[in-house]
């Protein structure tokens, strides 16, 4: 469960918007999905490094 002593982000309408943007950018490129998270936080995937 989210802890209440961590503040919310906030931030200008015009940065919300650009960064929804991006979201939804990286959604449709797959780079983003859907998570059932009580923090409800975006999770962003990267390929690990062939050594």
């Amino acid at each position: 469960m989210p802890n209440e002593s961590v503040q919310a982000l906030v931030m200008f309408v015009s940065k919300f918007n650009e960064l929804e943007g991006q979201l939804e950018d990286l959604s449709k490129k797959k780079f983003v999905g859907s998570v059932i998270s009580p923090w409800r936080t975006p999770l962003l995937l990267s390929k690990k490094k062939d050594d």
